[in-house]
């Protein structure tokens, strides 16, 4: 069975892990061509779900149709998937990333319910760049580890999703 989800919506298909890829998705060959589309080059992560914003800010339609059978398996457990890998890169990656969300959440009039779900995703991205730090690849030595970490923490797009987000954080 399809059924149909507005664009407003589109932290429910991140949420339930059919937002960030583009091997789950058919996309129209006319409009990516029509609006120039295209991934970003300057990323190695990350760069399908800002496509994927693109598309749909492109789209006229503002529903989303989701097939409801899995016609795809994918196997995410590798060791060198480029998410679980120590990345200088991180916190760029995921600030750039986060900054999306948070603009096309505003653009596409997303319901609290959707901007408490974009704050939970910033805040789980924000924290696995601070956590990127501790990685046992990463030859900083832990002052500057420690001073890394805490520069993510205590920026306001941390803050911001702290403060927006429902799930539970511990005060520690």
């Amino acid at each position: 069975a399809v059924s149909l989800l507005d664009r407003s919506c589109f932290m429910e298909l991140y949420d339930r892990f059919l937002f960030a890829q583009i091997w789950n998705k058919a996309y129209r060959g006319s409009l990516v061509r029509e609006a120039c589309l295209k991934m970003p080059e300057d990323l190695s992560l990350g760069e399908d779900m800002l496509f994927n914003l693109a598309y749909l800010d492109a789209c006229g339609s503002t529903d989303i149709a989701i097939v409801n059978k899995p016609l795809y398996n994918y196997f995410a457990g590798s060791e060198q998937s480029l998410n679980r890998r120590y990345r200088r890169d991180l916190d760029s990656i995921y600030e750039r990333l986060s900054e999306n969300l948070v603009v096309y959440s505003d653009k596409w009039n997303a319901t609290e319910n959707e901007k408490k779900r974009c704050c939970n995703a910033v805040y789980s991205m924000l924290l696995r760049s601070a956590e990127n730090y501790f990685h046992t690849m990463n030859k900083m030595s832990s002052r500057e580890k420690y001073r890394s970490a805490g520069s993510i923490i205590k920026s306001k797009a941390f803050k911001d999703a702290v403060k927006g987000s429902d799930c539970y954080i511990n005060p520690i």
